[in-house]
């Protein structure tokens, strides 16, 4: 192998020496180097002499991580390519300079340059030479203290005292292979740097502003326990259930605004201002069946026949004086069925169309004004038929006496702005028509 194609060896190894690796050791700053080494000396062609190989000792001191310094030694046992002579002794001594390109790592590039001198010895004689090199090389660790060493040198022989020679300089090339040890000095501690100071280091932070005092997990974010989206610190209901929808404060929704969370709340579209049980539904205190807040007789005993007002029929003898009952039976939405919980409210409307024998009897169907016109007055024609059919067919009343119409939203009672205004409206009206 030539001089070029070492050399392009050399420098391909030195760049794939700048790939990124873990660290396992480094350079030791402050500490003592020695290196023994040894190798191959090309002479240049006209020097007269046969490339040979070289040996050496280089003791050295870092001054930190990057720079060092080193005191250099070798000896090349020299041979003649022509002339009488045979063998010719070269001593050489430089101080040079290193400086390492990744100190941190392993594996570390460095570059070098140095002066000194040349001690070459033909046969009896001898002669002085200036000495400059410069080149590059690695350092390979394998331990904190011991590792592997290469380098490649261009040297500079420049004559000084020989006016005989035809050349002032000759251009040399030395590559060599060894061990390096390192005594003493420290490693230098690497600064972890943690910006918000909440335990992790920026490098690994994925929430690096954090505000100050906030605990953070092992990202360096905020702790969100409950697992909610709202970080801890922010959080006002920090033990929400796993899956609840929750507000900005953290807390989970309570649209009805009634004290309990929508999640638990088995009537969430309770009117605003009406009391509620642990269950989030208007209180019925006396059990029958009328919910408090419309509960006109809030303390009827309980197994009590009640009206739609939760109170009971007035007596028999009473009954002629009433003309019109009202019943508001909560239909489902867009729907004309009767739900089985108003049996008690139907059987009152029996009763009061039975104190009027042999009058007529009109069943009146009323809505509030969600929907159509079309839609409402249809949906209370259909609600007033139902009323109609079952009132027939449970209690045997006389079809012939009852008749049906719907109003829809035309005959409003109360606002329809407000809940408590539509749910007024939405009503069945049983009124004796006059003159019976």
């Amino acid at each position: 192998m030539n001089k070029v194609q070492f050399l392009g060896v050399f420098v391909a190894v030195f760049v794939l020496a700048l790939v990124p690796e873990p660290s396992l050791a480094a350079i030791r700053p402050y500490a003592l180097t020695l290196t023994p080494f040894a190798g191959g000396y090309v002479f240049e062609g006209n020097q007269r002499l046969k490339d040979r190989p070289v040996y050496g000792l280089a003791v050295g001191y870092n001054f930190g991580e990057r720079w060092g310094v080193e005191g250099v030694a070798s000896y090349v046992d020299g041979e003649v390519s022509e002339g009488p002579e045979d063998n010719v002794d070269i001593y050489s001594v430089s101080l040079d300079i290193l400086y390492h390109l990744r100190p941190s790592r392993q594996f570390v590039p460095y570059l070098a340059a140095g002066l000194g001198g040349l001690s070459v010895h033909p046969g009896g004689d001898s002669d002085q030479d200036g000495l400059f090199n410069y080149g590059l090389g690695f350092k390979y660790f394998l331990t904190d203290s011991f590792g592997l060493r290469a380098d490649v040198r261009h040297i500079l022989d420049i004559n000084i005292k020989d006016s005989d020679r035809k050349h002032d300089v000759f251009n040399n090339l030395s590559f060599t292979a060894g061990l390096t040890f390192q005594f003493g000095g420290y490693r230098e501690a690497p600064i972890i740097r943690d910006t918000d100071g909440d335990g992790v280091p920026d490098q690994f932070d994925r929430c690096p502003d954090t505000q100050l005092g906030v605990p953070a997990d092992g990202f360096g974010c905020p702790l969100d326990s409950d697992r909610d989206g709202v970080y801890d610190f922010l959080d006002h209901c920090p033990d929400t259930p796993v899956g609840v929808k929750v507000d900005q404060r953290g807390c989970p929704y309570d649209f009805d605004g009634d004290g309990v969370y929508d999640h638990l709340d088995k009537c969430p579209d309770t009117l605003a201002g009406v009391p509620v049980n642990p269950d989030g539904c208007p209180k019925d205190s006396d059990g029958d069946g009328v919910f408090d807040f419309a509960d006109r007789c809030p303390e009827t005993p309980r197994g009590t026949v009640v009206d739609a007002a939760g109170c009971p029929p007035p007596a028999p003898a009473a009954v002629p004086a009433v003309q019109s009952l009202t019943l508001h039976l909560q239909f489902d939405y867009g729907d004309a069925g009767i739900r089985p919980e108003f049996d008690k409210d139907l059987q009152v409307a029996a009763d009061f169309i039975k104190a009027h024998p042999g009058s007529r009897i009109l069943v009146e169907g009323h809505t509030d004004s969600i929907g159509s016109v079309e839609s409402n007055l249809a949906l209370s024609k259909a609600r007033a038929a139902e009323v109609r059919r079952y009132l027939v067919e449970k209690y045997n009343l006389d079809a012939g006496r009852i008749e049906t119409e719907g109003f829809g939203e035309a005959r409003p009672v109360a606002d329809n702005a407000t809940p408590d205004g539509r749910l007024r409206n939405r009503r069945v009206v049983i009124t004796v028509l006059p003159g019976q």
